[in-house]
């Protein structure tokens, strides 16, 4: 999702959340473009006191 960055993420920060997804949003400092973001929702479940995650869906908001 990130390899083709020139640097490791600098960021990931926690956005919209309800009691199955999350959206999670990554960000890096690129020095050819500026701030670079990428995007995942997961849907987590419960299974037997673990949280697994149970779908993920990538790309940028």
């Amino acid at each position: 999702m990130t390899s083709y960055w020139e640097k490791p993420a600098n960021s990931v920060e926690l956005g919209v959340t309800d009691s199955e997804r999350a959206h999670v949003a990554i960000y890096s400092l690129s020095e050819w473009a500026g701030t670079v973001q990428e995007a995942v929702d997961v849907r987590v479940i419960n299974e037997d006191g673990r949280w697994l995650i149970d779908d993920i869906v990538w790309g940028r908001p």
